[in-house]
């Protein structure tokens, strides 16, 4: 006469064990993000700064200071510094004094070296129009 509504706990624990055993199959395909996909949003910050120092020197013609430390790199216009700090595990070097000159033109060809866990990526930038691009 009773009518149980509910579960038994062997089938509680029924599928408990098919949910964990599920859970370690495929504990092993899981793969955290790369170092790749972590390389390619650090490019990503640093030309928005530098794309973002090249229109400040077009929109208010204006010498545009882009300053790289060995962990940050900034610019500053009329009303606040513009600026991005790397990851624990990057650094700049072979840090040389870039600006835009008031057209947007870059003052001459460098390269900064960005290192990044056991990656080293240049930072090249051509005289002229302010051109640059990263190479590995």
């Amino acid at each position: 006469m009773f009518q149980n509504k509910g579960f038994t706990l062997v089938e509680m624990i029924f599928v408990l064990a098919i949910i964990i055993s599920l859970t370690f199959i495929t504990l092993p395909f899981y793969q955290p993000q790369t170092v790749s996909n972590d390389i390619e949003i650090i490019k990503y910050n640093i030309s928005s700064i530098i794309n973002s120092a090249k229109a400040n020197s077009h929109i208010y013609h204006e010498k545009t200071n882009l300053v790289f430390t060995k962990h940050s790199l900034y610019y500053q216009n009329s009303k606040n510094i513009i600026s991005y700090k790397l990851p624990k595990q990057c650094y700049f070097s072979n840090i040389k004094e870039i600006y835009f000159n008031e057209n947007g033109n870059i003052n001459q060809a460098n390269h900064i070296i960005l290192n990044c866990k056991d990656k080293t990526i240049r930072l090249i930038f051509h005289l002229g129009n302010g051109d640059y691009y990263f190479e590995e």
